[in-house]
């Protein structure tokens, strides 16, 4: 096993999740697809595992590289926070947390496994997608959002890589007007993932790590002294909007601060849904925090004129 990052498929966890393949991995962490030895039943098992602070062992069990074992149990740490972040959450627009556990000297948690199309490779695969659309998964990520925030924690990276399609077994209440079937069923359950860079975070916010993804992070999210809170939830939330729409990666946060422009939603989008949410959209966008809605349920207001 030494040479390798990740773990082969057959390995057992926790004397109970076999793991089948990789499903993916990042700077931080392996997904694996797993199945329950128990029951037959298939999830997604993330390991920690921060390939450039660690390796592994023949054994598999996971140990810092030299000199890296600060950075490696600071950020296990933070690992093991992600998990208890997700444990709090019980809301269909949120991955849902079976189970965690130690082994090989690091951490995992037990995911549901999500069969669905991830929102950013459909996006570039067919392009851009209708106002109804847009409206729904808007609605759904607003009340996953509003969750995240009532406890006092942020994501910090909603973008559509982000974001599985999960499946709508019965129509939902929807706010949206004449919503057709198809709309409801390809997108009526946007699910949204990792939250390895969330925070908890105070009603006046604090400088945190720099953790953000080009074209969905917030102006504040460049800058390590720069005051990070709800808000830079809301853009990112909105920027992701913007791209569902247009199809095309929105300028940075910071080319948009040195002239970039980037054209409003309100006039590119023009007749594709209702102007209100457009603006609401636009207003989200603004690089100065103080201009952007102040929480997320202003923000709701705005979307649907309540």
């Amino acid at each position: 096993m030494s040479g390798r990052s990740e773990l082969p498929p057959g390995v057992v966890l926790n004397r109970r999740y076999q793991i089948v393949q990789v499903l993916g991995q990042g700077g931080f962490g392996i997904t694996y697809c797993a199945k329950d030895v128990t029951n037959g039943a298939t999830y997604a098992v993330k390991e920690y595992f921060p390939s450039n602070y660690a390796t592994r062992r023949r054994d598999g069990s996971v140990v810092a590289k030299d000199r890296r074992k600060v950075e490696f149990d600071r950020f296990r740490a933070g690992f093991v926070t992600e998990t208890e972040h997700l444990s709090m959450f019980d809301h269909p627009n949120i991955v849902p947390v079976v189970s965690r556990f130690i082994a090989n000297n690091t951490a995992y948690f037990v995911m549901e496994y999500l069969t669905g199309a991830v929102l950013g490779d459909q996006i570039l695969r067919q392009g851009p997608l209708s106002g109804d659309a847009v409206s729904l998964i808007g609605e759904n990520l607003i009340e996953a959002v509003k969750t995240i925030h009532d406890q006092d924690l942020i994501h910090r990276d909603i973008k559509p890589h982000n974001i599985v399609l999960g499946e709508v077994k019965a129509r939902r209440r929807t706010r949206i007007a004449d919503l057709p079937d198809d709309v409801m069923t390809r997108f009526g359950k946007p699910i949204l993932l990792d939250f390895g860079a969330a925070r908890v975070v105070g009603p006046n916010g604090r400088p945190m790590t720099l953790i953000v993804s080009e074209g969905f992070g917030a102006p504040e999210q460049f800058d390590e002294f720069a005051n990070q809170d709800k808000r830079l939830d809301l853009f990112g939330l909105a920027a992701k909007l913007y791209y569902c729409l247009s199809g095309l990666m929105l300028p940075s946060a910071i080319d948009r601060r040195a002239g970039t422009p980037l054209e409003p939603a309100a006039r590119r989008f023009a007749g594709s849904m209702p102007r209100h949410r457009l603006q609401a959209i636009d207003r989200a966008l603004e690089l100065d925090p103080a201009k952007r809605p102040a929480n997320i349920r202003e923000f709701r207001r705005e979307f649907f004129d309540l």
